[in-house]
């Protein structure tokens, strides 16, 4: 998926399953907005996210509970290789920025094994637009 901002998602809707995609070249993988509904049953599993500065952005009104709002009921994050430039790459109300370890701490996301990493997705070629998988991808061993 390449878009040149993120690819995005409303969180109000209700079972978006978004599995074995591959996010490349956008300034965010992925961005959620708006309120998770109580067991929406989002899903963001499998997925390689190739991003220029976040792997993920989730922006909720400011009077929504975060913690509630990403519940493991409402939306899960597993079994997904996060590749960005930077080592904070959640990005939480264009506020407060997580590293992958800090976000599974604080909200039980991406840890179900095979667990989630984040690292070099490494490609083929990706600067040739050859984006399948060398055999050493971390992306092999937690099924992508």
């Amino acid at each position: 998926i390449r878009v040149a901002n993120h690819g995005e998602f409303s969180s109000d809707a209700r079972n978006a399953k978004i599995v074995n995609n591959t996010f490349i070249g956008n300034r965010v993988g992925l961005q959620s907005f708006g309120n998770h509904v109580p067991d929406a049953g989002h899903m963001f599993w499998n997925n390689v996210v190739h991003a220029g500065e976040y792997a993920v952005n989730i922006y909720l009104p400011s009077s929504t509970d975060f913690a509630t709002a990403v519940s493991r009921d409402r939306i899960r994050f597993e079994h997904n290789v996060y590749s960005t430039p930077r080592v904070s790459s959640f990005l939480l109300n264009e506020n407060t920025n997580l590293s992958l370890g800090s976000w599974r701490q604080a909200y039980g996301h991406d840890g179900e094994a095979p667990s989630s990493v984040a690292a070099d997705a490494l490609f083929v070629n990706a600067a040739a637009g050859d984006y399948r998988l060398q055999a050493a991808s971390p992306a092999r061993s937690i099924a992508v």
